[in-house]
């Protein structure tokens, strides 16, 4: 079983791979729906200094087509972490479904663009 659909949220700790169980704690109501902006406000600074890093390859290297598309994937990441503002704005089951199927879209991606890029899935490169 990959990490993302085990490995335990820490709010000390916040996680790419652990977000799917923070979700599934809030969902069942163990964690209050704020507890989600932790995550959203470490992981989001997370994902502005990979992208910042990638532009910086991107330039360095423009017919590498790697860079573009860890951007690009990237980019999908941004769009699950989006979602997690607007549930604790609205908790309500169809929203919680939008985060899910928005992360394991994302962790979808990013596993091909690493397999694509060469570097193997690390216990939590998301």
């Amino acid at each position: 079983m990959p990490d993302y659909l085990s490995r335990p949220f820490d709010l000390e700790n916040p996680t790419f791979d652990s977000l799917l169980d923070l979700l599934r704690a809030v969902y069942q109501g163990q964690m209050p729906p704020y507890a989600l902006m932790v995550y959203y406000e470490a992981l989001t600074k997370e994902r502005d200094e990979q992208e910042a890093e990638c532009r910086k390859l991107m330039g360095a290297h423009p017919d590498n087509p790697g860079p573009r598309l860890v951007f690009g994937a990237l980019a999908v990441v941004r769009g699950s972490l989006e979602m997690l503002p607007r549930y604790v704005e609205e908790p309500t089951p169809p929203r919680m479904k939008a985060c899910i199927d928005m992360l394991m879209e994302a962790r979808r991606l990013t596993d091909a663009v690493r397999g694509y890029t060469g570097n193997p899935p690390t216990p939590d490169a998301g």
